[in-house]
């Protein structure tokens, strides 16, 4: 049995967190961002970061995985009558996903407190989708002030653009680049999805994006992942679609876009398109050439173009010649390939004898299909020993009872002649 199931994000955890810790002050941030002129005057700018209290500091890392993800993240420091501190910015996809934040935050900075205490000095404000923590031990209250101050002014600016972006649409309901722009502002205010429909407009309307843009790749990104687990897949796609389009080189965006396309036959077509354009679009790194080709060869084996499958995985193993999975899923189609041109026992026992060593012989889906393969091979001996092991490590599979009392008769029947 090949596999059919894999998760491209366990992949790229790293990659993902390279991405977390590289997003840009950018958008709303920009204008939230405390002016040096508001700034306190018994208070100077200083370079760093310097919360008030451990738990701060574990916020302001953002390494708990309890809060949403952020779209995107500053810090600004001050010296203030000798003692520094920080404002730590915060922006969320959502006004709800910075309330959760703002919880959590609230129970991990003060506890029993129910607010700020001389322990813990640290002061939470949210402005719809943002979060700010101010972390002084002293000239808090005034630094609040300004960044209340600052939010007001900002939030006076944001309306005066829209109020012209819409006039924009209004008078030109063609002007895609009036649409970028609004959802740009859209997601800035943390209205995801009014922000998708003109990001889907424009796209529609044969928009080309002609620079990156880091923070809507993070975003877009972020709003594709909710999406998939609201099971939205237009939506899904038009995010991951448009993450792509500003971060052509972002490596998470681009293959979550091709698993969304694996996940759905609907899109099959256009995935083999959107995978066969990544790859020549090269040079990309050996995993995710693996990545890209592997999901292209599950895409061509669900639709049962298994030539094309083949030569699929066995580019990915040209890339990663330890990718137990396409090993796995090759092995299967050498061994049980509908059309017998397409079959090579002997390489099938091959591939699939690799896949079980990698994994250990702990996947019972692996040792099936090398059980398959000694069967292809005529060595139905060596096929009931490894199902056998795979009904051990999954004794309520009837799947493998069913495929050992397949190679039992088979070995009956061929005593009888």
């Amino acid at each position: 049995m090949h596999s059919v199931s894999r998760c491209v994000l366990y992949l790229f955890l790293v990659a993902a967190a390279l991405q977390s810790s590289a997003i840009a002050q950018h958008g709303k941030l920009d204008r939230l961002t405390l002016p040096l002129q508001s700034v306190p005057a018994a208070c100077k700018q200083v370079e760093g970061s310097f919360p008030a209290d451990s738990q701060t500091g574990l916020l302001s890392q953002y390494q708990l995985p309890a809060l949403p993800p952020i779209v995107a993240k500053h810090v600004q420091s001050f010296e203030c009558n000798g003692r520094k501190g920080s404002i730590f910015y915060f922006q969320y996809l959502d006004p709800g996903q910075a309330y959760t934040a703002q919880g959590f935050a609230s129970a991990l900075l003060w506890g029993l407190d129910n607010g700020p205490s001389l322990e813990h000095p640290t002061q939470l404000l949210r402005f719809d989708n943002v979060l700010v923590a101010i972390s002084f031990r002293n000239s808090a209250e005034e630094i609040r002030r300004a960044v209340e101050a600052t939010h007001r002014n900002a939030m006076a600016l944001e309306s005066r653009e829209v109020e012209q972006l819409n006039k924009a649409l209004a008078n030109d309901s063609g002007d895609v680049a009036a649409r970028i722009a609004m959802g740009k502002a859209f997601l800035d205010d943390g209205d995801p999805d009014k922000a998708l429909t003109q990001f889907k407009e424009a796209q529609r309307r044969g928009w080309k994006n002609s620079s990156p843009d880091a923070y809507l790749t993070n975003a877009l990104t972020l709003l594709g992942k909710m999406y998939h687990q609201q099971g939205n897949h237009p939506a899904t796609l038009t995010a991951l679609q448009m993450a792509v389009v500003f971060g052509p080189d972002d490596a998470m965006a681009n293959l979550l876009l091709a698993d969304e396309y694996l996940e759905n036959p609907q899109s099959f077509a256009e995935g083999i398109e959107y995978l066969k354009q990544f790859v020549q679009a090269g040079p990309h790194s050996a995993t995710q050439t693996d990545v890209a080709y592997y999901s292209l060869g599950r895409i061509y084996t669900e639709m049962k173009r298994e030539k094309e499958a083949i030569d699929a995985y066995e580019q990915a193993l040209k890339a990663d010649p330890k990718d137990h999975q396409s090993l796995n899923n090759v092995a299967w189609l050498y061994a049980s390939a509908t059309d017998p041109q397409l079959r090579r026992p002997a390489a099938a026992v091959e591939y699939a004898t690799r896949a079980v060593e990698i994994s250990g012989r702990r996947d019972a889906n692996y040792l099936d299909t090398l059980a398959e393969a000694y069967n292809a091979n005529g060595q139905l001996d060596k096929a009931i020993e490894v199902i056998k092991s795979a009904m051990v490590l999954e004794p309520g599979n009837h799947y493998y009872r069913d495929r050992l009392q397949k190679f039992e008769m088979s070995v009956s029947q061929k005593s009888e002649r």
